[in-house]
């Protein structure tokens, strides 16, 4: 799992809130959450809740989703997955999402957009962020029609429909990822916590001897019918969304960066660095070209497959 940088984050929430309270605002100056709380008397007080925290304020557009949940509970006791409830603030998401921006901001730089293809875009997520395996861009197409990472909501908006537009509840994800998903939950949000956070890493094991290295031999020995790739320190997102089973696919990969690590000796390694050290190159920009991943793990999401790479060299030894 990847975080999503929290520069960016916090950089895109004053435009992300001032967009929605735009969007919640209706016709009579009234927002749309308090006119239909007013007409609506089982519902009054729950939208009246969300209105606070999405409109009068920012604490549920822009608060950490564990804290809503907390003050959610300790003001109200009724359960919040009453259908018209869950129907209403499903409704809004959709609605707000698919918005152009120029209909809430005329002279806004990126009125063309939508809401959904603007804020991934400038959370500058470009791989998943719960798998890091396939790429999620987003960008305007010459045809009109938009390209842009699904929003998965960490906290799935049928059972918490409060936190269905708060920010750092929505996780632009791959389809794979959020399908699994679903309406399950999971413990680690990206926009807080990564991998290297939680201590998990990858590593190769063999179903026969419980490792992948022939200490009699002196080097790595890869069987793709006897190897198995394992996260240690695994958690409920790696079990949920099936990370070990899906990248046990990508056997071909390990095989290619053993070939290449047993290929590169020492010696043929130092001379490969200092002739792109030749170029001009930084340490980094040689073990992206040599090995095609990022070493730095602020960088992991910038391609598919970068923390499974670097931790792949790690258990090789493979200097950096």
């Amino acid at each position: 799992m990847i975080r999503i940088d929290p520069h960016k984050s916090a950089n895109v929430a004053p435009e992300y809130w001032r967009l929605l309270k735009i969007f919640m605002q209706g016709k009579r100056g009234t927002s749309k959450l308090k006119a239909y709380a007013q007409k609506h008397a089982g519902l009054k007080s729950r939208f009246m809740y969300v209105d606070k925290g999405l409109v009068d304020s920012s604490t549920i557009a822009l608060g950490n989703p564990d804290d809503i949940i907390k003050d959610f509970k300790s003001h109200y006791k009724f359960r919040t997955t009453k259908p018209g409830f869950v129907k209403r603030m499903e409704g809004y998401y959709s609605e707000f999402f698919g918005t152009t921006i120029g209909k809430l901001d005329p002279n806004h730089p990126y009125k063309d957009l939508k809401i959904s293809t603007w804020l991934a875009k400038e959370l500058g997520v470009k791989t998943c962020p719960y798998c890091n395996r396939e790429y999620t861009f987003s960008r305007s197409l010459r045809n009109g029609r938009e390209v842009h990472p699904e929003f998965d909501h960490f906290y799935p908006k049928s059972k918490y429909p409060y936190l269905a537009l708060s920010l750092f509840n929505l996780v632009p994800s791959c389809h794979t990822c959020n399908h699994l998903k679903m309406e399950h939950e999971i413990n680690t949000n990206p926009h807080y916590y990564s991998f290297e956070d939680k201590g998990m890493s990858f590593k190769l094991e063999d179903i026969n001897t419980g490792g992948v290295y022939d200490s009699e031999k002196d080097h790595w020995v890869f069987d793709p019918d006897n190897v198995e790739i394992k996260i240690k320190n695994s958690n409920e997102n790696v079990s949920r969304l099936g990370i070990e089973e899906i990248y046990n696919l990508h056997k071909d990969i390990v095989a290619d960066i053993i070939t290449k690590a047993q290929a590169y000796n020492e010696s043929f390694y130092q001379s490969l660095v200092d002739s792109y050290r030749g170029l001009g190159k930084t340490p980094e920009e040689i073990y992206r070209l040599i090995w095609g991943t990022y070493m730095n793990p602020q960088d992991y999401g910038l391609r598919p497959l970068s923390k499974f790479t670097k931790d792949v060299l790690d258990e090789l030894g493979i200097k950096r």
